[in-house]
């Protein structure tokens, strides 16, 4: 999956279904149609069962479907249902990462250069970096911009995916970088037509 190519950038949709207006279960299908390479559960809200819960729906949703489907954080509930891909913040790749073996692929947040190469030793196969451009989910914190970006994509010989106020008009910044391509929520969940089709 997270192979690219760096002629087509790739998108990965993370959810809020606080954000979608709609029906979130159709909204998951729409994306998984869109052309996404990978649709992250977020759901912080969420304890562990609630959490459990929600992603074995996603994962009855989506197995007919060519789109990977990654867990957040939740380890435990990743192994209860046998998903083998999930995000991970820095921190928690440092608590976990001796739990890791048997995951096919695993997405680490960071927000410094040093995280990112060390991610990369513990055995991320992509890294989150972010946040890049100025985004409501981060309101009043200076983003930290496109040269982070690009120091991040220097660092590691991983794929890598800028997060944060990615949307139509960011968008070809991103096609510009050295980055894989982008994670993106906000516009994954209240969007009927999504920006990256019209690339």
């Amino acid at each position: 999956m997270y192979g690219y190519d760096t002629m087509r950038k790739q998108i990965i949709a993370i959810t809020d279904r606080k954000q979608c207006p709609g029906d979130f279960f159709q909204q998951l299908l729409r994306l998984a149609d869109s052309g996404v390479t990978g649709i992250i559960l977020r759901e912080k809200d969420l304890n562990e069962q609630e959490y459990l819960q929600l992603a074995q729906q996603c994962q009855r949703l989506l197995q007919d479907t060519p789109v990977p489907f990654i867990l957040n954080q939740q380890l435990a509930v990743a192994q209860a249902l046998q998903i083998d891909r999930i995000q991970l913040s820095y921190p928690n790749l440092l608590t976990y990462h001796a739990q890791l073996q048997n995951m096919r692929n695993v997405l680490v947040s960071v927000h410094r250069v040093e995280e990112a190469v060390q991610a990369a030793k513990l055995g991320a196969h992509g890294i989150i970096a972010g946040h890049i451009f100025s985004t409501e989910c981060k309101k009043g914190v200076k983003p930290r911009g496109l040269k982070f970006l690009e120091q991040i994509c220097e660092a590691v010989d991983k794929p890598v995916y800028a997060i944060g106020g990615i949307h139509a008009d960011t968008w070809p910044l991103i096609q510009e970088s050295p980055a894989a391509g982008a994670c993106v929520m906000s516009q994954a969940m209240v969007s009927g037509k999504f920006f990256w089709q019209m690339y």
